[in-house]
């Protein structure tokens, strides 16, 4: 199929570049998924291997928008967060039930978690701009990014119900590198 079709554009068509290579559940997942193209970027991957997390560039939008796939039943990649705006960088809590990720939707990349996988509930994690990959502490009680000045962040998370109680931003040291 040309490259200027829309199911191209689709992550859910049979004919996106977005292939299962093999059915069943057992890790390592790279062995069952190949990303055949550069508008997939895998990033996330349940403790359970039950879903990958991933950002897809939709043309249509001219942004990026975070996806998951997952590893059973019918494995129909659906959207968890998708707006006009850039979604990237999602990172899948340790017990499968928050996705972190950055979105540009303020005018600068912040950090904000999501319910998983519904997508529902929105809480903004970082308030002065982020640049980096959020990453869970094992236990799921504390998320980590980059700020924009390059400092490694942590921000305490306690979940109440449905919902989430997030504590102030620490800058914790300045990252080495550019």
């Amino acid at each position: 199929m040309p490259d200027d079709t829309p199911e191209k554009d689709d992550p859910t068509s049979t004919s996106s570049p977005f292939y299962a290579a093999k059915t069943g559940v057992d890790l390592p997942v790279s062995s069952h998924i190949i990303f055949a193209a550069s508008e997939i970027e895998p990033y996330s991957v349940s403790l359970d291997g039950g879903y990958i997390a991933y950002q897809f560039f939709g043309p249509k939008a001219n942004a990026n928008d975070v996806w998951a796939l997952p590893m059973f039943g019918d494995r129909k990649p659906f959207p968890v967060v998708s707006t006009p705006f850039d979604e990237v960088d999602p990172a899948i809590s340790p017990d499968g039930k928050w996705l972190a990720y950055l979105s540009n939707e303020s005018g600068q990349y912040e950090v904000y978690i999501k319910t998983f996988p519904s997508g529902e509930g929105k809480w903004q994690v970082s308030t002065t701009g982020s640049r980096g990959l959020p990453v869970w502490r094992r236990d799921g009680k504390e998320l980590y990014f980059l700020s924009l000045g390059g400092k490694l962040t942590a921000v305490d998370v306690q979940e109440k119900g449905a919902s989430l109680e997030l504590g102030t931003p620490q800058e914790l040291f300045q990252a080495p590198g550019p």
